[in-house]
Parts: C-alpha cells; sequence; structure tokens
C-alpha cells in the first residue's frame, strides 16, 4: 500500500466528490432577472424617452435609446421577421432624430418616433422579463460587436 501525506489525501477525496453547489450557479444563469434588475434597467429607458419627448434630452438620453432599439433588433432577429421589421423602423426613427439633431442642435421625437420608440421600450420590458441575464449578456455583446464593427451604423454616422 502506498502512502500518501494527509494532504494528497484529503485533494483526492474532494477531486471525487461533485460540487454540491453547481445546480444553483446554472440556475442563476438561466433565471429571469430579479424585479429590482428589471426596474434598475428599465427606469432609465423610459426617463431617456420622456426627456426626449419633453425636448431636454441629450446625447446620453439618445444613445441609452439606441442601445435599448439595438438590443430589440438582435434578439428580434432569432424571433421573427414582423419583430424585426418593427424595430428596424424604431431605429430608421433615430437615425432620423440624429439627422435632425445635427442639423438644428436640438433632441426631440418626431411622429414616427412617437409612434415606435414606446412600444420598442415597451418590447424591452418584455425582453427584460421573459430572457435570463445570460441570453441577455450575449445579445449585448453582439450590440457591442456589431457597433465596434460599425455593422448597425448608418453611412452618416461613420
Amino acid at each position: 500500500m502506498k502512502k500518501t501525506t494527509v494532504y494528497a489525501r484529503k485533494r483526492a477525496h474532494s477531486a471525487r466528490r461533485a460540487d454540491p453547489h453547481s445546480v444553483y450557479r446554472v440556475l442563476n444563469r438561466t433565471e429571469p432577472l430579479r424585479e429590482e434588475e428589471r426596474t434598475q434597467l428599465l427606469v432609465p429607458v423610459r426617463l431617456s424617452f420622456e426627456k426626449m419627448r419633453s425636448g431636454t434630452g441629450t446625447e446620453h438620453d439618445f444613445d441609452t435609446l439606441a442601445a435599448t432599439v439595438n438590443l430589440c433588433m438582435v434578439v428580434a432577429e432569432t424571433v421573427n421577421d414582423d419583430m424585426l421589421h418593427f424595430t428596424q423602423q424604431a431605429q430608421d426613427a433615430l437615425m432620423a432624430m440624429h439627422a435632425r439633431h445635427k442639423r438644428t442642435g436640438r433632441w426631440g421625437l418626431d411622429h414616427a418616433s412617437l409612434e415606435t420608440l414606446p412600444a420598442v421600450i415597451d418590447v424591452y420590458q418584455q425582453l427584460l422579463e421573459l430572457c435570463a441575464p445570460a441570453q441577455l449578456k450575449r445579445a449585448w455583446i453582439e450590440v457591442i460587436d456589431r457597433v465596434n464593427t460599425k455593422n448597425t451604423l448608418p453611412e452618416s454616422w461613420k
């Protein structure tokens, strides 16, 4: 019989034993966001929309809305064509808003953005309720990758 140290015996024993908390780690990645997490992610988007609607919006508010629309668009690509078309209309409205800001120096909403953005924000809220954090994280990474490679930006923004 081979002699081993106490340390080696304990290490060999722990290597054979499964991690009893591994199930919880997996569940933590796949369970939906808690209500306070959803609120933290949704409130800034709704505030940015309200500030744009009232005419007091800033570039940060525009960026918040654009990121939200882009996230919804990435998820829509995996859902169906109707949702993708809808989110593309919202992105077109944002592009028109950006072009108007470049011309006039003011942020504001037009008819198209008043129609599409509230509905996209509602879709975003549903995504927060239904998607797991890991799914949202993958979608955000895809949005960031596309922005970094300028795949989703119109020619006037490049």
